[in-house]
């Protein structure tokens, strides 16, 4: 009698489970329309909360981990965003949609890396698939490889032809310009109160190219300098290395042969310490060997960019000299950005200078210039300055050169 009863009790019991279960899950299936309804009406924070519960209650719910993982990669919430396509991929490891789903919001955290290698495993099932060529060309965008970018590019344009953002990324890709030219000359007017003198005049020669290996470059450049009767040929050879982002250096060797004003050898470098976009200290050294001893030049300065089309440099001086007191000085310079193509210079300095074969002298100058960018491969320049040493017999010079600059 007994087992007569039990019997109807576990069926009852076990139909209420599967009806439990049945009101569970369509409930969850309405929150889940709810969410989709949400979502298609771009409210994506309060979709998101409804997938972020159903997930809660169902952590094996993939339908639920995709589109929760695809709201908070629209969110911007890429860290949570990846945790749950890695979480889904774990679920379903050979789904391919998820794991370019990953590989695009590793992109758009700057996971450059990660994401191309992600879209490769994509690309090895997905040979011709539009979205996953034009997700390769952009990380190698990222990276700086062009030549690979516009590979991936072109095989996107054989699916797409017409398509007008590939048309865009196509049209950016370009090649960069690594080598550079840079020439010029100037002509020097001399007066003092003896006398009064013309036409001394300077060139230079420079040649440089930029390298993608932690934004490096190098450069050679001849000076020819003629003054008062006498003439120097100098030539410098340079590089420039940002190895991190905040610190960058220049480094420059020159040598004279035949020195009249020049010293026989000099090294310098610039450090620059960009520790924000809008302020940037910097250090520079200079060591001078001349025939008659060495000179150690010492600059401290700093650059201001409070905008974009403005920057303002201020550098100290300090120079140990041969003999005689040591020297200071100072200069200012402010740069402007006109547009994308033109940009003008506006600068002062002054301060004791002595050096060989120049006498101990208060200087001051006033320096300007101007320059032009008549195409994206080339440059036009003027500049002026004006400079005035009252102690050294009245001496005043005005210079005014030009010069270019060619890239390719």
């Amino acid at each position: 009698m007994r087992k007569l009863i039990i019997v109807p009790v576990v069926l009852l019991i076990g139909l209420f489970v599967q009806w439990g279960e049945a009101a569970f899950q369509s409930d969850m299936n309405q929150e889940f329309k709810r969410g989709l309804e949400l979502k298609r009406s771009e409210k994506f924070m309060e979709a998101a909360k409804i997938f972020s519960k159903i997930v809660e209650m169902d952590p094996k719910n993939v339908d639920a981990l995709e589109q929760l993982a695809t709201l908070y990669g629209w969110l911007g919430r890429y860290e949570d965003s990846i945790f749950l396509w890695k979480k889904a991929l774990a679920f379903n490891h050979s789904n391919i949609d998820y794991r370019f789903a990953l590989a695009r919001v590793l992109s758009w955290k700057g996971d450059i890396q990660q994401a191309k290698e992600e879209y490769l495993r994509v690309h090895a099932v997905k040979k011709n698939d539009f979205d996953v060529l034009m997700g390769l060309g952009d990380v190698e965008m990222s990276l700086k490889n062009v030549t690979e970018a516009r590979k991936y590019y072109l095989l996107a344009q054989s699916v797409r032809p017409n398509d007008p953002t590939l048309k865009k990324r196509l049209a950016g890709a370009v090649l960069p310009l690594l080598w550079r030219v840079d020439a010029g000359f100037s002509y020097d007017g001399y007066r003092n109160n003896i006398s009064s003198r013309i036409a001394e005049h300077n060139s230079y020669t420079q040649i440089g190219r930029k390298f993608e290996f932690v934004s490096s470059s190098l450069w050679m450049r001849h000076e020819w300098q003629n003054h008062f009767g006498r003439t120097d040929n100098t030539i410098y050879v340079g590089g420039a290395l940002r190895p991190v982002k905040f610190l960058a250096a220049q480094l420059e060797a020159g040598f004279t042969a035949t020195p009249n004003f020049q010293p026989t050898q000099q090294y310098g470098t610039v450090i620059d310490f960009p520790i924000s976009r809008y302020f940037i200290p910097s250090l520079g050294l200079k060591y001078l060997n001349y025939r008659e001893g060495n000179v150690n030049l010492y600059s401290p300065g700093f650059k201001v960019q409070p905008m974009a089309w403005l920057d303002l440099n201020y550098r100290l001086t300090y120079a140990k000299n041969l003999s005689g007191p040591d020297s200071q000085g100072w200069l200012t310079q402010m740069n402007f950005q006109l547009g994308e193509k033109a940009g003008v210079y506006l600068g002062y300095s002054e301060g004791n200078e002595s050096l060989p074969p120049l006498e101990l002298s208060f200087n001051q100058t006033l320096f300007s210039g101007i320059s032009l960018q008549i195409s994206k491969r080339l440059a036009w320049r003027v500049d002026y300055s004006y400079e005035n040493r009252p102690g050294l017999r009245g001496f005043l010079r005005s210079s005014i050169g030009s010069g270019f600059t060619v890239k390719f």
